[in-house]
């Protein structure tokens, strides 16, 4: 984070994301109000989430202790054998339950497959009753949005009521959250399972119905006061507080035809010892539904994909009892919170770095939940979430974007002016890090490459200067490539030397692995342009590679008219005499000892000599790789070469000089003869404190 200044960069400044989030804001307004069911999904799985979490968190209203579930199970069903047998018990079922003060006994099932003989009995015990309520449905809608047929119990005889609709409707998703309490039938308005439930508990005035709903009136909680109810016939939320077969004071109570007939045969026991007490279902309402695999409806719910569809009737009956209904907001509040956004656009200025705006993003996220949650658990309020929460994210999501696009666009310019100059690897830190080439002291490995025979190939050019800058050019272009291929630096041309380095300004830990490719890589391609060059360049042509790697110095040099990020220190003048000194040994490329230590990968090369070059103190190990070396004797001359080596390295300068003679006049091999040459002259003269190290004394 950072505060706002006359110096931020225009990337931050706030007009930009200020317009572009009230933009943003504007525009998904717009789209939510022509197409307002766009993010239902989404906002009803937060909702079912949050319901979840108020269960989980054991937040959510206590459920009124009245409604309980009788479940009539497989079990149930599997006892009673028949169906003559199964009505006969529920007929008992209405008969006891009656008899315990039970205020309503509530069938979430339409009876018709019992035979009229079958039936009567519990017809019978339903008339008697006056507790009772059935279920209807219902059936074949027309596209009038008319129903063509109902489904009643008992068609044999007349209509029992009271009596309410038991359809229900799910939302888009296929999740049941919404209950008409209200439908339209082929008589008009008429209530729904829970209305009729509730009606026949609470004993209200005369019921009016219209087609914006119901109302009535009641005897308010001071048992004084005539209150008026009205419910619209637009489905209303369901204020859900548990799954099925929840225990606790979310949930409804359970129960089964066993238990209610256990207790009545109790509380008849008790009547006969006079001492009764009161009843044990008094005002208590049961809603009687089939739980049993096959035998219920089930639907999905926020709580689960498998519930019984009685839990519908349960809830919204409690939502009347309790007068707790959760408050759904308009669709148009979608619109309204996604303006919110515009708070991103006016805080963003205030996030220098794009990790910033991911976490002011996320915060706002964060916020419309906590307040989601807040209005959800403590004002049975539902508010839109998916809505201003995907604002938030996209409106980060474009501003991350805006900056992103504007610093390509700005770093694509720079890089364009500074190819020019600079190699890959300074101009990447260079943009992405403008102005921070500070001189530093780096861990380095350098690549110093010569054209044999400059001065005399310029010579022979005086009247024709393209071709040597023609072979110039072409040397160089391929060392560049390659270099830059492997994440190198080219620190500078000059004349015809060559240097390149890795290590700065970024540290390489393979730095040692990819100066070695590099140099693998040219040495056979400048040998393919031997044969293409004319007889008298072609004598003259060669080249020597020097590989090496220690501390330097890198930084800017110069003046304000012109900048070189250069490269200063002894590992550049090693490196220059290691590269000087294939010319001694006839070979095309060497490495220091050091360097092959830090290669990750094994290397097949001998050591050639062991030298203190001039103006060093300690020696160094010179070794030639195997790599792009023919022969099928190589390993055995290497091998030979080793055992000269040895020799040479004792002090017994003769056999060593013998030994070197002996390899050369058999492979040709240049190094043996220089090493021969070396032995003779120290074998006249030997030195006193001989360790195996030789002492160049020129250049």
């Amino acid at each position: 984070m950072r505060a706002k200044s006359d110096t931020v960069p225009d990337a931050l400044r706030p007009g930009s994301a200020l317009f572009l989030s009230l933009a943003l804001g504007l525009v998904l307004a717009v789209v939510l109000l022509c197409f307002p069911g766009i993010l239902s999904r989404w906002e009803w799985a937060c909702f079912d989430q949050a319901l979840r979490w108020r269960l989980v968190l054991d937040n959510a209203p206590a459920v009124d202790g009245r409604i309980t579930y009788v479940n009539i199970t497989d079990a149930d069903t599997t006892a009673l054998g028949s169906v003559a047998e199964e009505y006969a018990a529920l007929a008992r079922l209405v008969e006891e339950a009656s008899a315990m003060g039970a205020a309503a006994i509530v069938f979430d099932v339409v009876f018709r497959r019992a035979k009229q003989t079958e039936a009567r009995p519990l017809y019978e015990a339903i008339q008697r009753s006056a507790r009772v309520v059935l279920a209807e449905a219902l059936l074949e809608k027309d596209s009038a949005d008319e129903w063509r047929q109902r489904a009643r119990s008992f068609a044999f005889g007349p209509r029992l009521t009271p009596a309410g609709l038991a359809n229900a409707e799910p939302d888009a998703d296929g999740v049941f959250r919404h209950y008409a309490y209200v439908q339209r039938g082929p008589a008009g308005a008429e209530p729904s399972l829970a209305l009729a439930t509730y009606l026949q508990v609470a004993n209200p005035g005369r019921v009016r119905y219209s087609a914006a709903g119901v109302d009535w009136e009641e005897l308010g909680p001071d048992f004084k006061t005539m209150l008026t109810r009205r419910l619209p016939a637009k489905p209303q939320l369901l204020n859900l507080r548990s799954g099925w077969m929840r225990s606790g004071k979310t949930a409804f109570m359970h129960s089964s035809l066993g238990q209610i007939h256990a207790e009545f045969q109790e509380w008849k026991k008790r009547k006969a010892t006079s001492q009764p007490g009161a009843p044990p279902r008094e005002g208590q309402i049961l809603l009687v539904g089939y739980v049993g695999s096959g035998l219920g409806d089930t639907s999905p719910t926020p709580f689960g994909p498998v519930e019984p569809r009685v839990q519908l009737h349960a809830a919204a009956l409690n939502d009347l009892l309790q007068n707790r209904p959760l408050h759904e907001l308009p669709p148009w509040s979608s619109a309204v919170a996604v303006l919110s956004v515009w708070l991103f656009g006016s805080v963003s200025s205030y996030c220098a770095r794009k990790s910033g705006l991911a976490v002011l993003a996320f915060l706002g996220v964060a916020l419309w939940a906590l307040v989601g949650v807040v209005a959800l658990f403590r004002f049975a309020a539902v508010l839109p979430f998916a809505a201003p929460a995907g604002a938030w994210v996209l409106g980060g999501t474009l501003e991350l974007a805006r900056r992103h696009t504007r610093e390509w666009h700005e770093r694509i310019k720079l890089r364009t002016t500074l190819e020019f100059y600079f190699s890959p690897g300074v101009i990447e830190h260079i943009v992405a890090k403008p102005g921070a080439l500070e001189p530093q002291s780096a861990e380095l490995t350098v690549l110093i490459s010569d054209l044999r025979n400059f001065t005399s190939l310029t010579e022979r050019s005086q009247e024709r200067p393209e071709v040597l800058y023609g072979l110039l050019n072409r040397t160089f272009s391929i060392q560049t490539q390659a270099v830059h291929a492997r994440r190198g630096n080219l620190e500078h041309f000059l004349g015809d030397q060559f240097t390149a380095y890795w290590g700065a300004p970024e540290s390489e830990p393979l730095a040692a692995d990819l100066a070695l490719a590099a140099a693998l890589e040219i040495v056979p391609i400048l040998e393919a342009l031997r044969p293409e060059l004319s007889p008298e360049f072609r004598q003259l042509f060669g080249f020597g590679f020097g590989l090496h790697c220690g501390r330097a110095l890198v930084g800017n040099v110069g003046g304000r008219e012109r900048l070189d990020y250069m490269v200063l220190g002894d590992v550049v003048n090693t490196a220059a005499r290691v590269e000087s000194l294939t010319k001694l040994y006839g070979v095309p490329l060497l490495l220091t000892g050091e360097l092959k230590a830090r290669l990750t990968q094994p290397l097949l090369a001998r050591m050639i000599d062991r030298v203190i070059v001039k103006g060093k103190s300690t020696g160094l190990e010179l070794w030639q790789p195997a790599d792009g070396l023919a022969g099928a004797h190589l390993a055995e001359m290497w091998q030979r070469y080793t055992e000269s080596w040895a020799l040479y390295e004792q002090g017994r300068f003769g056999e060593a000089a013998a030994s070197f003679d002996e390899l050369f006049s058999a492979t040709a091999d240049l190094a043996s003869r220089a090493l021969a040459i070396r032995c003779r002259e120290l074998a006249l003269k030997p030195p006193p404190d001989w360790q195996g190290t030789f002492k160049m004394a020129a250049k």
